[in-house]
Formats: C-alpha cells, structure tokens, sequence
C-alpha cells in the first residue's frame, strides 16, 4: 500500500498546473531526472497517471531523499524557462518564476510532510530525513505488524490524521501516538510483576517502570527508561495543550509538535528494538 504522503503529493502535482505540465512532459522529465541521478526510477515509472506518479516519487525517496529535494529544485528553476504561460507578453525571467512559484503552494505544503521544504530559493531536507530516518520508520511498521494488525493501523492512522485537514487532526494523531505507546507497554508488561514504588498510589504501575522493564535486557547506558518517560511526558503534555483548544498558527508551533510525534516514533521504534 502507498504512503498516503506520496498519494497526496501527487494529487497536488495533478492540480496544479505548471506541475502538471512539467511531470508529464517527457523532453523536460528526461533531462531533469538524468541531471539529477534518478533517470532509471523515472523510466520505471514514466509519469503517465497519478499512480505512476506516486511510484516514481516514493521510490526516488525510499532510495534518496536528497535526489528528490535536488530534482524539484531543477524543476522550479527550469518551469520559468520553458512553461507555457498564459501572459505571452512576460519575458523577465524572475517575474515568470515568481508568477509560477504563487501557484505551487499546495505543493509546497505537502512535501513537508516528507521533510523537503522550500527556503525560497531551493528544496532542501529537515532535520532526520535521511534514509536511515526512512529505514527506521520501514522497520517500525514491521515490527509493529509483528505485535498484532491493530497496532500498526494504529501507528498509520495517527500519520494519517496529522496529514488530514481535519481541524483536530494535531490532537487526533498525537492522541493516537499516546494510545499506541500505552498499548504496547501494556502488551510487554504483566501488571503482577510490579511492587513498591514501581506503582502509584492508585496501586497501577507507573508507565516510566513499565518502560524500564521492557528495556532491562537491552545492554544500554542506564539512562533509557528516564529518556522514554520524558519523551512520553512531553506527548502527554502536548495533547493536553491540543485538547484545551490551543491553536498552531505559525510554523514554530507545527515543527513544535512534529518533533514530539518524531520522538515518540523513535521511542516506540527503540521499544519494539529492545524488547
């Protein structure tokens, strides 16, 4: 099944007309993609449908991330150049590039949810979007399918949600990362095998000694169980936030809980590893 990341980048690509035109012009695709080191994946999958398209962008970033970032960014600085626009009379470069860019920021927008973003000039990659980032997120849904297909929808689900443009899709996904995490460590943990301050005063066993356990037979630092405890205080903490209403109105805010969904990704993936 396709990454619902790479479903929607495409449709934005189909929408948009400058786009649109580009992807599915061979001439152009063929130097793009050769200039830039993906030729064999574009031959692959040469752009004739949205499904092509899909296959050909999440096959280039499952091998590179970087080549993608590198080709859009080829892509943008030749659409001024050979584009058709509808204005004839345009023939300043950078105002073509400018009136060209106005039309690409739903574009823009989903490749963020795969760590390319636009600086104005050019794409580049964020922070953890490397192809061991890509390895690892291969290899959480693995063993999460292991545990059971619940917890796996669970995990895609929450993606799915952040993705959305449902207006509580950041409460909905990190609600989701909350349950998913507590699940696991109730799947890992027996309740009886917890005393003493290993408990709450409620008499339940606190999630920080249920991570410790899962975790004593990996041969770590030491510091694993309180790294993971404040991890999962910090997710708590954000969807408390989300759930009184608070609202991401600029980009900080959005990266603020990117980050938290992210840890707590690399969280789980450490649990399922050491378990």
């Amino acid at each position: 099944m396709a990454d619902i990341r790479f479903n929607r980048i495409a449709v934005s690509i189909s929408e948009t007309a400058p786009l649109e035109w580009y992807f599915t012009n061979t001439e152009r695709m063929e130097k793009a993609t050769l200039y830039c080191d993906l030729y064999e994946q574009w031959k692959e999958n040469e752009i004739e449908t949205i499904q092509t398209t899909i296959r050909f962008l999440e096959s280039a970033y499952n091998e590179d991330p970087s080549k993608v970032a590198s080709l859009l960014s080829y892509v943008v600085e030749d659409l001024p150049i050979h584009y058709p626009l509808q204005r004839l009379d345009i023939y300043d470069r950078a105002m073509r590039r400018t009136l060209i860019l106005r039309q690409l920021s739903w574009f823009f927008r989903e490749l963020e949810t795969i760590g390319i973003t636009w600086n104005g000039t050019n794409f580049m990659l964020a922070v953890g979007t490397t192809r061991s980032d890509i390895q690892i997120k291969s290899n959480l849904e693995f063993s999460l399918s292991e545990l059971g297909p619940a917890y796996l929808e669970r995990y895609r689900g929450a993606i799915e949600a952040l993705m959305s443009n449902n207006p509580d899709k950041l409460s909905q996904s990190v609600s989701s990362m909350r349950e998913l995490l507590s699940a696991i460590l109730h799947l890992l943990t027996k309740d009886d095998i917890f005393s003493g301050d290993e408990l709450t005063h409620e008499g339940q066993p606190k999630r920080k000694a249920r991570i410790r356990h899962v975790l004593a037979k990996s041969k770590g630092l030491g510091a694993e169980a309180d790294l993971g405890e404040a991890i999962a205080n910090c997710l708590d903490k954000t969807y408390v936030a989300l759930s009184k209403a608070f609202h991401v109105t600029n980009k900080k805010d959005w990266d603020s809980i990117l980050y938290v969904f992210k840890s707590t990704e690399y969280l789980i993936y450490y649990i399922l590893l050491n378990k």
